[in-house]
């Protein structure tokens, strides 16, 4: 009698991890910031990426625009990760790479997802701690992952 015993989660490696990040990046990339595309290429000079920067830097009224364009595509992204997460389990990059983010608590919670999400706020310090953490922690979890009490496992 063949018996079928489910498996159990087990933490998902780093790469596939990564390339279901990439998968979403270009998903996030296509849905969210090319839209948002022609606007900044009306603010781009001829000429290096410091040269723009900078040029971007020393005008105020500009650079209050584009910040307004950074808000917008960070929270359309912190969105599309909370809104699959939480009601699907997965991304769209996870879903191909067979991973899933389940709860370590007895209920999946809006805001665990939301936690999650928050490394995709340009702070440094904060993407890197994050990033540094995974490698060394056992569960292969993010630091966000800890503090949300959620890990990716495969399926």
């Amino acid at each position: 009698m063949d018996l079928k015993i489910p498996k159990a989660n087990v933490n998902a490696s780093l790469l596939k991890r990564a390339i279901a990040f990439i998968i979403d990046f270009f998903i996030i990339e296509f849905i969210v910031v090319a839209p948002f595309g022609k606007i900044v290429s009306d603010y781009v000079v001829d000429g290096s990426f410091v040269e723009t920067l900078n040029w971007m830097m020393s005008n105020d009224a500009l650079f209050g625009e584009l910040y307004g364009i950074i808000v917008a595509i960070t929270l359309l992204s912190i969105a599309y990760f909370m809104v699959f997460e939480y009601k699907y389990g997965q991304s769209i990059g996870k879903m191909i790479m067979k991973l899933k983010v389940i709860s370590l608590t007895k209920k999946n919670h809006v805001w665990q997802h939301l936690v999650r999400s928050l490394f995709l706020i340009p702070i440094y310090p904060l993407t890197f701690i994050d990033l540094i953490y995974v490698v060394f922690n056992q569960e292969n979890q993010r630091i966000l992952e800890y503090l949300s009490k959620t890990k990716v496992v495969g399926v």
